[in-house]
């Protein structure tokens, strides 16, 4: 008999370290507040996956003739001037759809899931867009040799105007399929970005740059490298883990959102190079089981520092209403 119950706790540990390293994912059946388990990598049915979607903001609608061009205003915060013949594939005559997200605060690169990070590098920001165009549901190109004209209004909190900006786009491949994250920035090769002071018949300041695609496009510079930075580890509670939950570090000032790295071996979130005397905010978000789940902790950086987030359940307007206020 005591062999027998050997050779099967035996077995359940073999199972329970397989299941460690898995790439399946099972979430639990009576609650998946108790599934505790980490991933290498995380499975794409992972809830934490989904927290872009329930979050990011919506796209604002517009459309221009893609043969004679224009200018299109949305709301107080984007400008687009649109050249004569500029996209590829339209219709021979005729307006077409222009969508356009622009996150302007920081909190909508947490909701968006678009920190300010060139790869591992930080970025200081000055808003960010994606912009579509499209005709019958087809999305169309920047025909080539043309440009589109930019304004970002500056609506970041703790921004001057800055003249170091540049122009960076987007890729969606940057990391592994596998990756939570394959998201990042990456410098424009043939464009800068022109800093002014204020815009005809408005009190509105920001930046203005040309683009040749459309998709993501952001205005920012990479931080100062010469500053003292550390390494911050941010520990939550371990049903918290990186199958259900993003954590980020945004800083007060200059404006970087930064995605902190799972780290299963640790079971930690973990940022390499934050600024140390910066102050920071901390922000957790979780999908478990169809709730959501938010912690934050603004703090003061020191070296080698280890923050305890501990999630409370939430609702997406009292979330978005705090990273409203970042």
């Amino acid at each position: 008999m005591k062999r027998i119950l050997g050779i099967l706790i035996l077995g359940l540990l073999v199972i329970s370290c397989t299941k460690e390293n898995s790439n399946e994912f099972f979430p639990y059946k009576n609650s998946e507040l108790n599934d505790t388990l980490w991933y290498n990598p995380v499975p794409m049915a992972a809830r934490v996956r989904q927290l872009d979607s329930i979050f990011t903001p919506p796209f604002k609608v517009d459309s221009v003739d893609c043969i004679n061009g224009g200018i299109l205003n949305f709301g107080d915060s984007v400008q687009l001037v649109f050249p004569t013949s500029f996209c590829t594939g339209g219709p021979a005559s005729g307006k077409v759809k222009v969508e356009v997200l622009h996150l302007k605060q920081k909190g909508d690169m947490v909701k968006a899931d678009r920190p300010t990070m060139s790869y591992g590098s930080l970025l200081v920001t000055g808003g960010s867009l994606n912009i579509r165009v499209s005709y019958n549901g087809q999305y169309l190109q920047l025909a080539p040799g043309k440009q589109v004209m930019v304004r970002i209004f500056n609506k970041m909190s703790n921004t001057s105007l800055s003249y170091d900006m540049k122009v960076f786009y987007g890729t969606d491949n940057a990391f592994p399929a596998n990756a939570v994250q394959q998201f990042t920035w990456l410098p424009s090769q043939d464009t800068v970005s022109l800093a002014f002071s204020q815009t005809p018949g408005t009190n509105l300041s920001g930046y203005q740059f040309p683009i040749n695609r459309f998709g993501w496009v952001n205005c920012d510079y990479f931080s100062d490298s010469s500053q003292p930075r550390t390494k911050a580890v941010v520990v939550l509670p371990p049903n918290f883990t990186n199958a259900n939950t993003n954590v980020y570090a945004v800083v007060k000032s200059p404006d970087i959102v930064a995605q902190l790295y799972a780290d299963p071996a640790t079971k930690t979130f973990v940022i390499p190079n934050i600024y140390v005397g910066k102050v920071v905010t901390f922000v957790s978000l979780t999908y478990i089981a169809g709730n959501l789940y938010f912690g934050y902790k603004e703090v003061t950086i020191t070296p080698n520092m280890n923050i305890n987030l501990t999630p409370t359940q939430s609702n997406k307007q009292s979330i978005e209403s705090f990273l409203d206020s970042l």
